[in-house]
């Protein structure tokens, strides 16, 4: 099983947040880049489909949010579906990229971009559609989240 070493993913019961490296900041906008998601197996054994994850961003309010606090950053701005290659891996996977606005009032949260406290995107939501597949090289079970509820970013 491949697993892209600078994401972090986790799960509680239905629960996801998946965690994804910041890879373009505009400072003159105010405007943060990077991958939101991929579908790659990640560490706690979850592959989220990109089809899955173009859905949930199309129904999703755009709340950008502190590490997963009730703390308003800023808007989703843009979204789309884009690839990765991993060098590490000399694998491609197909993934979520997203441009995120933060907010004039969250200039605390826009200095720790900048200053590269806060470096990275991560998901949050409720998995409605999973089902569990055999990596046929390792032979190690993972589960495949075929559809979810997003509800921060």
């Amino acid at each position: 099983m491949d697993y892209f070493i600078k994401a972090h993913f986790e799960n509680e019961n239905e629960c996801i947040k998946l965690s994804m490296p910041i890879s373009k900041v505009d400072v003159e906008k105010r405007i943060v880049s990077g991958f939101a998601t991929l579908d790659n197996v990640d560490r706690q054994g979850d592959l989220v489909l990109t089809d899955a994850s173009l859905k949930a961003f199309e129904k999703f309010r755009g709340n950008v949010r502190l590490m997963h606090q009730p703390i308003p950053a800023g808007k989703v701005v843009s979204f789309r579906q884009n690839d990765f290659f991993d060098p590490e891996t000399n694998k491609t996977y197909t993934g979520v990229f997203v441009d995120a606005y933060i907010s004039k009032g969250a200039e605390n949260i826009w200095q720790m971009v900048i200053d590269g406290t806060l470096t990275g995107f991560s998901i949050g939501g409720r998995a409605t559609d999973t089902e569990v597949a055999v990596d046929e090289d390792s032979g190690d079970p993972y589960r495949i989240i075929k559809e979810y509820e997003l509800s921060e970013l």
